[in-house]
């Protein structure tokens, strides 16, 4: 887990990008929140009670995680918490660009935010680019 500093253009685009995905409904918020998105869609399809070979008749795709990212001031047990979801379901976890009173600022929230997980392949490649 290695902390990255970015400079402040950075830092608003990112800010910025993480705001657009709360609007556009591809962001969730919060510690719990983010564990259970992590855990419940860690991987890109899940069958209900079909196996695979009725994938064509009834399936349902779920939205996989694409990355998590957690404020700079979080705890150290929220951090470990999110990471090892975030390393057993293969999601990609970024730590410490941006503060957690930043995040909720920038997102409109009340309280100070932890972490927030992101969903949309787009915002995830544009995100990365920045990281």
């Amino acid at each position: 887990m290695e902390t990255k500093q970015i400079n402040k253009a950075s830092k608003d685009k990112l800010l910025g990008l993480l705001g657009i995905a709360l609007k556009a409904g591809k962001l969730t918020v919060g510690t719990e929140q983010v564990c259970d998105s992590v855990r419940r869609n860690g991987h890109a399809e899940r069958f209900d009670d079909y196996g695979p070979e009725e994938t064509n008749k009834k399936s349902k795709i779920h939205k996989k995680c694409g990355c998590v990212i957690t404020a700079s001031d979080a705890s150290a047990n929220t951090v470990k918490r999110i990471l090892n979801s975030c390393n057993y379901y293969n999601v990609n976890f970024y730590r410490g660009t941006v503060t957690s009173s930043e995040l909720s600022d920038r997102l409109g929230k009340n309280g100070n935010i932890s972490a927030v997980a992101v969903f949309d392949k787009g915002f995830v490649n544009a995100i990365q680019k920045l990281l």
